[in-house]
């Protein structure tokens, strides 16, 4: 199943526009990473000291996430798409870059990083916009490592279960061990309150 997924998403999707964007989204350094830096960034100008401690959590939140996948990657090794010698994938996958490292397929980092971000900033603040918007990127992200043939779908679903379930618990624990991620959180439709009363 997981190997008729990746064809079937390589034969539906493919376009010279379907390139450029999969592509875009699967940078880490073109857009990965700035996009959690202009997060963190964000924080700290609205809300100031309280923000850049939020900001401090979510980067070791993303660090040690990272890391865990790294490991997962060294126990329980797992081809990638790009790198099946002996069926289709090789020559179906569109591999606009170079394939990495053959046997660290599970879980789907990009993946994991991107539902961290996604997790952890919806359960601060229960805003239906920056979830959205949130969730479509990640999910953007995790279909292009599809789409390159960088991971296969049950790759890229661990990793999404492992990004929600990092950013949930570190959000949680924001939430029950800083007073300052508490004052972030609006209640029902309520405006998160002004920058003088988030100072813990």
């Amino acid at each position: 199943m997981d190997k008729d997924w990746v064809i079937w998403v390589n034969h539906s999707l493919a376009h010279p526009w379907a390139d450029a964007i999969f592509n875009g989204l699967s940078s880490k350094w073109g857009f990965g990473l700035p996009l959690a830096l202009g997060i963190c960034l964000f924080l700290v100008w609205r809300y100031r000291r309280a923000g850049l401690k939020l900001a401090l959590m979510l980067v070791m939140t993303l660090v040690v996430a990272d890391g865990v996948g790294g490991i997962i990657k060294l126990a329980a090794p797992q081809p990638r798409p790009c790198s099946e010698v002996y069926t289709q994938l090789r020559h179906v996958a569109v591999q606009l870059g170079p394939c990495e490292d053959y046997h660290s397929g599970m879980p789907s980092n990009h993946t994991l990083n991107f539902f961290v971000l996604f997790m952890f900033v919806t359960w601060l603040w229960r805003s239906w916009l920056w979830g959205s918007v949130l969730l479509t990127l990640a999910l953007g992200v995790a279909l292009s490592r599809v789409y390159l043939g960088m991971h296969y779908p049950s790759q890229v679903c661990v990793g999404a279960l492992l990004g929600m379930a990092a950013g949930w618990v570190s959000a949680l624990l924001a939430l029950r061990f800083s007073q300052s991620a508490r004052a972030l959180r609006p209640v029902g439709r309520v405006k998160a309150p002004p920058v003088a009363t988030l100072k813990s």
